[in-house]
């Protein structure tokens, strides 16, 4: 097993062990070339880095971003920047909107901070980075939450995709808890630039000894109250390379399939649609040419797509205050669904990110309760490799031996256990073709403790005998939903 140093060894900097801050670690990746045409300031506040970012890269976009009842927006004054608000959670941005995130003393303050690191991988583009700084050893203030570790923060950021290259020490902790002690007297702002008291004894020491800058790092980071880093986001696996091309081989037209999936939306052929929801809302809403569910809720209208599974999921829906999870969402039928007939708030899980912008797009412009998470439900936290179907977008699934697939994205992964401690569900409805008892396992907590409803699509019958063994461990009454098309469920 690896020692903290050892894990932290790659990410520690050689070129040298001055105390350092987010933007020290910005003016030194521009130095050497980086470039970023959209950046997001993650927790803006009063919006104070605008200036900093427009003399550093005046030809990037800058947007600020910030919860709305933060004290510091309070503060803001400045109408200069692209400002933007957010829940806290869900970032209000496409996927692979921006080339830098930059977060200056914020991620102490988050309440769901691995959700929020999840968010951030996916508004980066592939390749982007991700640089800022934390509170490690930081009392109290302005309603912060946690202190992180280095060690601690390398791993969140791991499981959220996030490649943590760089960790530097930042003013030392003791000289920072003893600032909040006398008030906040204004001569001990210097040790935010110049190395702090404890930082200096560390080097002197470490220097006496013949320690490696690398070794100085570290031990100056055990002990200091703020630190910078910088992370890269992890690209689609295969090294960057086509995902369609680095698959089995199939014909032409499969080959197509795969391509229009791993397009975006805006970048691919649309069709526009209406769909009369319940509660007598109709919206229109364009999708992907190549998308199944559309085209079929075209046909068959919303209380016609898959009936028995529709009715008994409303049902349970129709009998709880608590919010519904809708695991594997597509374009989000069953969200759609409880919204307009229960007016439920709804957390959907959709990993592909084309159809979760369908999704997201609805919900914002007709002001839906539906959040969408770009994320896939498993038994681990993590980042995986999600293989796109040669068939149908119905067919993705984490599953690669679960049908042909002609191309795979990377994409984080989260367990209800963890996602039911920031919402808990009433119900939930899983359709994660043939990793449900993964979702299952995810949740052991949750269906221990809160028991909620759950409608789950099973295509097989030996993973729907599994299922039913694992509901008979928590006490569960099985019921078997025969719907007149092709599925069964438990």
């Amino acid at each position: 097993m690896k020692t903290v140093f050892e894990y932290l060894k790659p990410s520690l900097p050689r070129d040298h062990c001055r105390q350092s801050r987010a933007v020290d670690i910005v003016r030194a990746q521009v130095g050497n070339g980086f470039d970023p045409a959209t950046v997001l300031d993650l927790g803006c506040g009063p919006g104070d880095t605008l200036d900093f970012f427009r003399s550093c890269l005046p030809d990037s976009r800058w947007v600020g971003v910030d919860i709305e009842e933060s004290p510091e927006v309070a503060r803001r004054t400045r109408t200069d920047g692209e400002f933007v608000t957010f829940d806290g959670v869900n970032l209000p941005f496409g996927t692979g909107e921006f080339e830098l995130v930059f977060s200056n003393q914020v991620l102490e303050h988050v309440r769901h901070p691995e959700t929020l690191l999840s968010e951030v991988g996916r508004v980066l583009k592939p390749g982007g980075l991700f640089i800022g700084q934390t509170s490690q050893l930081e009392p109290y203030h302005s309603y912060s939450y946690w202190n992180f570790t280095a060690f601690g923060f390398k791993q969140i950021c791991e499981a959220a995709g996030l490649d943590m290259f760089e960790i530097r020490p930042g003013i030392d902790g003791i000289t920072l808890t003893k600032r909040s002690f006398l008030g906040r007297p204004a001569e001990y702002s210097r040790w935010f630039a110049e190395e702090s008291p404890l930082n200096v004894e560390i080097e002197e020491a470490a220097r006496a000894q013949k320690r490696s800058t690398q070794v100085i790092n570290y031990r100056k980071l055990m002990y200091c109250g703020h630190f910078a880093f910088a992370c890269r986001h992890l690209p689609v696996p295969g090294g960057g390379k086509d995902p369609v091309s680095a698959g089995p081989q199939h014909d032409e037209h499969t080959l197509r399939q795969a391509k229009r999936q791993l397009t975006s939306p805006r970048e691919q052929p649309v069709d526009s649609y209406r769909l009369n929801l319940f509660g007598g809302l109709s919206i229109d809403y364009e999708a992907p040419r190549a998308f199944h569910i559309p085209r079929a809720l075209r046909g068959v209208g919303l209380a016609g797509y898959e009936p028995a599974s529709l009715a008994a999921f409303l049902v349970s829906v129709e009998d709880t205050e608590d919010a519904v999870f809708d695991i594997g969402a597509n374009i989000g039928v069953y969200s759609l669904a409880a919204v307009s007939a229960c007016q439920r708030r709804c957390i959907a899980y959709e990993p592909f990110p084309a159809a979760g912008d369908v999704l997201d797009t609805i919900a914002r412009r007709y002001e839906l309760p539906v959040l969408v998470r770009r994320a896939a439900l498993a038994d681990t936290i993590g980042s995986t490799t999600f293989y796109l179907s040669a068939r149908s977008d119905m067919s993705n699934s984490l599953n690669p031996d679960f049908r042909n697939h002609s191309g795979e994205i990377a994409v984080q992964t989260t367990t209800l256990d963890y996602e039911a401690s920031i919402i808990r569900p009433g119900v939930i409805k899983i359709d994660t073709e043939t990793t449900e008892m993964d979702v299952l396992h995810g949740g052991r907590r949750l269906f221990e403790d809160a028991r909620p409803r759950v409608i789950i699509e099973i295509l097989d019958a030996d993973l729907a005998a599994e299922a039913r063994r694992f509901f008979d461990e928590f006490d569960y009454s099985v019921l078997e939903l025969g719907d007149p098309a092709v599925w069964r469920r438990v």
